[in-house]
């Protein structure tokens, strides 16, 4: 509701001629329900969508298309964040296990938030696992 308005504020639009439509803009919120983007994602799609460069169905399919298959660039940052903090990874493996939280949200930092939380947990956990 808040991208909306903030989108129809910025663009001088009201309702009467809104700039996504309530097809598109319902097609967006299915896919965010059934969690197959993100909340971040959905709005970066909403924004691409406002501005009319491609269809909904186009937006969306990139953008899902390009974070499963990137899953080997998240897999370098995931080392590179690692090796940045050695003394976390350290008291990580010494039982401090909330650390991977720490790890998770540098990781969604640097990301921007638009990857599954629980996708990236699940990545530095088996990579720490692998590299005890």
């Amino acid at each position: 509701k808040g991208s909306y308005s903030a989108l129809l504020n910025e663009k001088g639009l009201s309702l009467a001629h809104p700039p996504v439509s309530a097809k598109d803009l319902a097609h967006l919120l299915d896919h965010l329900a059934d969690k197959t983007i993100n909340t971040q994602l959905s709005k970066v799609i909403f924004a691409q969508l406002a501005s009319g460069s491609q269809s909904i169905e186009a937006l969306i399919s990139h953008s899902i298309s390009t974070l499963q298959n990137d899953d080997h660039v998240l897999e370098d940052l995931i080392c590179k964040i690692l090796e940045q903090h050695p003394q976390q990874v350290e008291d990580y493996r010494a039982g401090k296990e909330k650390l991977l939280a720490f790890f998770v949200g540098q990781v969604m930092k640097q990301t921007k938030g638009q990857l599954d939380a629980s996708k990236i947990n699940a990545m530095i956990y088996a990579y720490l696992e692998q590299t005890k």
